[in-house]
């Protein structure tokens, strides 16, 4: 179809432009015959601005729109500008001052420098006509473009006129894309989300948000995905090569009679290329599939068509490529419980029916991409959360034996792909609700429940190479080379553990928990008399008072008597390190032995599972984004003293031992990295024996990690 174009936007296509003409300035006349199509709208409100758009509506329309009132009679209307100050004399040297040089105009902002460095000689800008500044064009929110897109067939035609808005949301979306995806992407993940009832993207014009749905909690001049949910800063996060699409609703979170998600998509990758911010649409290599409060009924039928009640729920279909299934306290009714349970159901009974002829090995690798549901919601949707947990709780104690039965590994990370997350405590007010994507970075949250993605991997394995040539560097500068791998041949068992270290290392570790657990025995009886004193100590006190700590209670207590303190525990009258070898029921050892092959599969899943969740904020923050150069050096910087690359640790030398302690149910002591693990550990009795008694037996010490020691060898 042929639109109208003025022709000044064939000399000018889009800003910033050096080596061509402006286009005038359009008379704000309204000659016979002219069309205010939209694009003719679109193009005058970028280059001649709202009030002469608004000028030109109003004399074509004649649609009654009020004239700014007239000033007051009488009151003469002051000037624009102040009239410049004669140039006085300096009063140090008598002579006329130099007026001060104007100053140069200031350059393009780096974010125009992206986005003409993005757009290209023949780009095009996108944006909303007649919009607030938000969503007028495109710009970057940290490092993702935020694209408000126009003229979206498929989705919400409604208008959904509100008081405190004069954007339209008919046939308007969002698209949120990553900025190192540049302009030809070959293949990226979707994140389609639709939002509540209310104002949806559009700009909030006012202080107070007004009208039906009024809640919007944006702020003036801002937009709900950016001050609300943050979602494009949970996006970047992710570090996945994701495109947001939020569509704009109406007001009750209606999509269209027919929603197709799969139409919808491809309409906003062509509207992309239309606009030149892609050469060519991108594969979808998934769909996450996302939706926040009264969205809950266009996700229903979406994921139970079988359900849909004619005239009651709206028309719409799934995404074909779906991988994720996130629902922010969108379950609003009996109707869209049962259509949720009932895909919940159907694709728990799908994975079973796919891993039905495999071993343990391969199903734990289907479920590693297999389908994932995460459910979060506020104490105002408790009821109906609960029941779907119940629900998928159920169905593994059901199938529990399908799945491998007790002892497999298989049901648990199945269980893991199904998860149902509850409100935190202050969640309780209808606020809460409105801010619970941003809320504990819900959506970051349920992003990391997918696999890894190429880009993540590439970037991890950057981080490897660069740490494994930090330690071969480390070693030139000792005089050392690389750990070879050893042969069955050099290697035995420490006594007791099933731990296999070097020869010599594994009959000095064995040596050394002997010695230990002999000494844990004797101080173990001596504590135990000890706390059976102070426990006969402890029985031989009169009461105390609430009113007189201290004094014996003579008298009845009175009416409205004081909560007494805490009553003293005998644990608490001995020696704190006799205390917990109470706690202590055995030493042994949890690792000795690894391989470069065995070290490098525990480099991996700790990077992927501790070390790229705990810094993504930091490496968002970056010169080049969340793996860019600065993030590589600075992730070596962070891991180095954790966990030794490959060929570079003492493990792979066979010297190396990480010691275990059996606790008293209830009082576990963990080998993990976390300060307060850490902490914990070194408040042990075996932590003050090995201080004192380790260096005996040629281990010494790696202060970062209390319960790992090597023979001849710190760190």
């Amino acid at each position: 179809m042929q639109t109208h174009q003025p022709a000044a936007e064939l000399a000018v296509r889009r800003r910033g432009r050096s080596d061509r003409v402006a286009p005038p300035r359009p008379s704000p006349a309204v000659e016979a015959g002219f069309a205010l199509d939209r694009d003719t709208l679109l193009y005058l409100q970028r280059t001649a601005g709202n009030t002469t758009v608004a000028g030109l509506v109003l004399q074509a329309t004649g649609s009654g729109i009020k004239a700014p009132p007239k000033k007051a009679p009488g009151r003469a209307s002051k000037p624009a500008t102040k009239p410049r100050p004669a140039v006085k004399p300096s009063k140090a040297s008598g002579k006329t001052a130099k007026p001060a040089k104007a100053k140069a105009p200031a350059g393009p902002s780096q974010e125009e420098l992206d986005k003409q460095a993005r757009l290209g000689s023949t780009g095009a800008l996108a944006g909303w006509a007649l919009a607030g500044e938000a969503n007028a064009t495109e710009r970057k929110v940290r490092g993702m473009w935020r694209i408000p897109l126009d003229a979206i067939p498929g989705g919400n035609a409604d208008p959904a006129a509100r008081d405190d808005t004069a954007e339209s949301a008919a046939d308007r979306a969002i698209a949120i894309v990553p900025a190192f995806l540049g302009r030809a992407p070959k293949s990226v993940e979707v994140l389609l989300h639709l939002h509540g009832f209310g104002i949806g993207y559009r700009t909030q014009q006012g202080k107070k948000p007004q009208g039906k749905f009024e809640w919007s909690g944006a702020g003036e001049g801002q937009v709900r995905d950016v001050a609300v949910d943050r979602m494009e800063g949970q996006l970047e996060e992710s570090g996945r090569a994701m495109v947001g699409i939020l569509p704009q609703g109406d007001l009750t979170s209606g999509f269209g009679k027919n929603f197709d998600s799969n139409a919808y998509i491809t309409a906003v990758f062509d509207k992309l290329v239309t606009l030149k911010i892609w050469d060519a649409a991108p594969s979808s290599s998934g769909v996450v599939l996302s939706g926040h409060s009264g969205a809950g009924s266009t996700l229903a039928s979406m994921l139970a068509p079988q359900l849909i009640r004619k005239g009651k729920d709206p028309e719409a279909a799934a995404p074909s490529n779906l991988r994720e299934v996130v629902l922010f306290d969108s379950i609003n009714s009996a109707h869209e419980l049962e259509s949720v349970t009932a895909w919940v159901i159907q694709s728990l009974n799908a994975d079973l029916a796919a891993m039905k002829s495999m071993k343990q090995d391969g199903r734990l690798t289907y479920l590693e991409t297999s389908m994932r549901l995460r459910g979060y919601h506020t104490h105002l949707y408790d009821t109906k959360y609960k029941a779907l947990k119940a629900t998928i709780d159920q169905w593994f104690v059901d199938n529990r034996k399908a799945l491998g039965g007790k002892g497999s590994p298989v049901p648990a990370r199945m269980k893991a792909n199904y998860v149902i997350k509850d409100a935190d405590k202050s969640e309780t007010k209808y606020e809460s609700h409105e801010r619970m994507v941003a809320h504990g970075d819900r959506m970051l949250d349920a992003l990391s429940a997918l696999p890894p993605a190429e880009e993540q991997v590439a970037f991890m394995n950057r981080v490897l190479a660069a740490h494994i040539a930090q330690g071969a560097a480390s070693f030139k500068q000792q005089g050392k080379e690389e750990n070879p791998d050893l042969d069955d041949a050099q290697l035995a068992d420490v006594p007791g553990t099933g731990v296999k270290m070097r020869s010599d290392a594994a009959a000095k570790a064995g040596e050394l928990l002997v010695a230990a657990n002999s000494d844990r025995k004797d101080v173990r009886l001596a504590a135990q008399v000890d706390l059976k004193a102070a426990q006969e100590k402890l029985a031989a006190e009169p009461e105390e008072s609430p009113e007189s700590p201290g004094v014996p209670q003579t008298s009845p207590k009175p009416a409205a008597a004081k909560i007494p303190a805490p009553k003293k525990k005998a644990e608490d009258l001995i020696p704190a390190l006799e205390a917990d070898v109470l706690l202590t029921d055995g030493l042994s050892a949890a690792s000795g032995y690894r391989g470069r092959a065995h070290q490098d599969r525990l480099w991996k899943s700790y990077f992927r599972d501790k070390y790229y969740p705990a810094t993504r904020k930091m490496r968002a923050a970056l010169p080049g984004g969340v793996h860019g150069d600065e993030a590589v050096t600075r992730m070596v910087s962070y891991i180095a003293g954790k966990i030794a690359p490959p060929g570079y640790s003492n493990h792979q030398a066979g010297v190396a031992i990480d010691f275990w302690q059996v606790r008293v149910k209830g009082h576990d002591i963990h080998n993990d990295t976390n300060a307060d693990a850490i902490g914990l550990w070194k408040t042990t009795w075996f932590w003050a024996w090995l201080n004192q008694h380790a260096g005996e037996y040629g281990f010494l010490d790696f202060n970062k990690e209390p319960w790992h020691w090597a023979l001849g060898r710190h760190g």
